[in-house]
């Protein structure tokens, strides 16, 4: 009636084994584990109030009769009446204002002689030089500049920074002019003929070169029509017309 249920597990068992070993010292092992955690916790809890009993409180030194508050002034120092006063301060005299004299209103007519032609001829003026004075500017160095004419540039690019475009819709006149190979319809060929060509400064397509072909002579059909495209737009590099090579594609097929 007082067994417990590792010995009935065990029971007819080898009980030397470790399982049931640990089996009873289980509730030992939980007794002491928390009685472990709760002295934790009391520790825990209690540590703020133990330091602040063991730490000593500092001492502060109250002065009677010598509080100062902030909306108090202290009085100021006695004045010394053995000493002379300082001496008076040199204020300088105002500037004198020159008043405004109105002018004299006189019905008198005041004549005055003008100045002979010999005399005009005399005096000198800010815009006409004195006899025996030469006028010589030079510019200095850094004022002349020398304006370059800019050069051709016959360099044909891959890449541009506008690349040349056909003057319409591409695909449209593709299929206008294109005239599907005999053979490659009775062989049913369809695919996409690569061309590389030049478009020169001018838009002009140059040194068309059929670069994958399909067969079925799709690739010679396909040169012929864009070799008699119209000029197309040049590309530009740095704002300027170039020639630039490319490569285009042509679709054929089978409606």
């Amino acid at each position: 009636m007082n067994a417990r249920i590792e010995d009935l597990i065990f029971e007819g068992r080898n009980k030397a084994y470790g399982a049931y070993d640990i089996r009873q010292k289980y509730g030992r092992h939980v007794g002491i584990a928390t009685a472990i955690a709760i002295s934790l916790l009391v520790l825990a809890l209690l540590t703020p109030m133990i330091i602040d009993k063991l730490t000593p409180e500092e001492p502060v030194m109250v002065v009677p009769d010598k509080i100062v508050t902030v909306n108090e002034l202290a009085d100021a120092p006695p004045l010394d009446e053995t000493k002379p006063p300082p001496p008076p301060m040199d204020i300088p005299e105002p500037p004198k204002v020159i008043q405004f004299v109105p002018p004299v209103v006189t019905t008198e007519i005041v004549e005055e002689d003008p100045p002979t032609i010999e005399e005009i001829k005399t005096t000198p003026t800010s815009s006409t030089p004195s006899e025996g004075t030469e006028i010589n500017y030079s510019p200095p160095a850094e004022e002349i500049k020398v304006i370059e004419q800019p050069k051709e540039d016959n360099t044909i690019y891959e890449f541009a920074d506008e690349l040349p475009k056909f003057k319409g819709d591409y695909q449209s006149y593709l299929q206008d002019h294109i005239q599907y190979p005999p053979q490659a319809s009775e062989n049913n060929i369809q695919g996409t003929v690569y061309l590389e060509l030049l478009v020169g400064k001018d838009g002009a397509i140059q040194d068309v070169k059929i670069k994958k072909d399909i067969g079925g002579g799709c690739g010679k059909e396909a040169e012929r029509v864009v070799r008699q495209m119209p000029a197309w737009e040049p590309g530009k590099q740095n704002g300027r017309s170039v020639s630039v090579r490319m490569t285009i594609p042509v679709k054929f097929v089978l409606q």
